[in-house]
């Protein structure tokens, strides 16, 4: 019987560069044994893609270095029967070929037991059935802005709210119950990251992504990071944000 849930998050192989950062880093904080077998592969794909930024291909080839090492330590038994039970519901050409070599390395282990062999030989039959296939990296579109002869520049909007003396307050702090769900959702990310913490752009990324709201903007997370570092709850150094006391 499986005990540990696994982790899916579908759509990975055909993201774009940005949302494909945010949504790896659920997953590769994980154990083997802890991420369904299908974004597993995807991410093993992935980590052979030249067009991603270079942070998150240093990020996903750590990852499948250690994935490789986990799945040559998968005890022999139930648990590594049941894990390939997992990659035989899978489609073959979802598995890249780097994982197919890591997994049916595991057919040169001594003593391994005869219902494993025979697991690892439907593996085998199914990996010869269908060749890899690529992940598809998305560009996302350049927005090209047409400016009408009335629309002022963000720096004409910030002159003009000067000479007035108006200043823009963001949603946050309009809204208690969205400002509750963006500080408790920084605070949980945060913890998974210990002293090294995790750059602004991916937080505010994965708050973002993650919100129930569509609409929630780059200023509202800041204003509670911001709110966050006043209490001294979290710190900022060289453009990454901590919990305090996580170093």
């Amino acid at each position: 019987m499986k005990t540990v849930p696994r982790t899916h998050i579908e759509g990975l192989r055909k993201s774009d560069p940005i949302t494909l950062s945010v949504l790896a880093q659920d997953l590769v904080s994980k154990p083997l044994v802890g991420i369904d077998p299908r974004s597993l592969a995807d991410l093993f794909s992935l980590a052979d893609e030249d067009s991603l930024p270079i942070e998150l291909k240093r990020d996903l080839i750590k990852f499948r270095d250690q994935m490789l090492r986990e799945i040559a330590d998968l005890p022999d038994g139930h648990v590594l029967v049941e894990w390939l039970d997992d990659v035989l519901g899978m489609a073959a050409d979802r598995i890249p070929e780097v994982l197919r070599v890591a997994i049916l390395s595991r057919f040169e282990d001594h003593g391994l037991r005869p219902g494993t062999k025979e697991k690892l030989d439907l593996v085998s039959a199914h990996f010869d059935a269908t060749a890899a296939v690529a992940a598809e990296i998305t560009q996302p579109p350049v927005r090209v802005v047409q400016k009408g002869p009335n629309v002022l520049s963000p720096e004409e909007r910030k002159k003009r709210r000067a000479a007035t003396g108006r200043t823009r307050t963001p949603r946050v702090e309009k809204d208690p119950e969205r400002a509750r769900w963006i500080k408790a959702d920084l605070t949980e990310r945060l913890s998974n990251y210990g002293g090294t913490g995790l750059k602004q752009s991916m937080l505010v990324a994965g708050a973002k992504h993650r919100a129930p709201w569509e609409d929630v903007k780059d200023v509202e997370v800041l204003t509670v990071l911001r709110q966050l570092e006043k209490s001294g709850k979290v710190r900022k150094s060289v453009n990454r944000w901590s919990l305090t006391g996580a170093w």
